[in-house]
């Protein structure tokens, strides 16, 4: 197995873990309307990026971008979206190589932007980004 593909295993986990009660937590699946009360956290694979190489030993080092959709919607939106950015926050924060995987993992800060479907309460959503340094013998991560 590639080690991105390790190290997003194992990030997947650990949100799964952090995860308030009663939120989804998803890899690479398409937004649907149907948010749980307390909101979704959706892993996405993201860009490795093109790797920093060194040659003796042959070695490539990724800032690999993965990103994380967080939605919320209905009346306590604001409160249940701070709760899972911190949730999210917190694992990172707990363990920053999530198990010795990874060199570093590390979120940026989010942008929160309000969406509304007609017919729906309304959405409180953000993209984070989590930049997973690591590095491998493969190119290809």
């Amino acid at each position: 197995m590639r080690k991105s593909e390790t190290i997003l295993q194992a990030l997947l986990a650990a949100l799964s873990a952090a995860a308030p009660s009663g939120a989804a937590v998803h890899r690479n699946v398409a937004v649907s309307l149907d948010v749980p009360p307390a909101g979704v956290l959706i892993l996405r694979d993201g860009d490795a990026g093109d790797p920093e190489v060194l040659l003796s030993p042959l070695t490539f080092l990724f800032d690999h971008a993965a990103e994380i959709d967080v939605i919320t919607e209905g009346d306590d939106r604001d409160n249940r979206f701070d709760v899972l950015v911190t949730a999210v926050s917190g694992v990172l924060q707990a363990d920053p190589t999530l198990g010795g995987l990874c060199d570093w993992a590390e979120a940026r800060a989010p942008v929160p932007v309000d969406l509304a479907e007609a017919g729906t309460d309304s959405f409180k959503a953000a993209t984070l980004v989590v930049v997973l340094s690591y590095a491998t013998t493969s190119p290809v991560g």
